[in-house]
């Protein structure tokens, strides 16, 4: 599925299929995703409904390597001048 199909079944959504639990959840992983809010993620992974969580498995542990990536890049100037004490 392309993004350009992606954005149009989105674009079909009736505000009422929109507040069905599964489907505010799956909006919600977009969005955070696509922030790369991955804090906010992994409370979604963690409280996903139904069979959700099986379906964040194929991606999560990508996310979580992109997020450690993140972290490690910003803390390791600091711990670089920890090594001059």
């Amino acid at each position: 599925m392309t993004q350009l199909e992606i954005n149009e079944l989105l674009a079909s959504l009736t505000a009422k299929e929109k507040k069905t639990e599964s489907v505010a959840h799956a909006l919600e992983v977009r969005e955070a995703l696509a922030s790369r809010n991955y804090h906010r993620l992994f409370q979604l992974y963690n409280s996903a409904p139904n069979m959700g969580g099986y379906l964040m498995d194929f991606f999560v542990e990508r996310e979580r390597v992109a997020a450690c990536c993140i972290m490690f890049k910003a803390y390791s100037h600091a711990m670089a001048n920890l090594a001059y004490f």
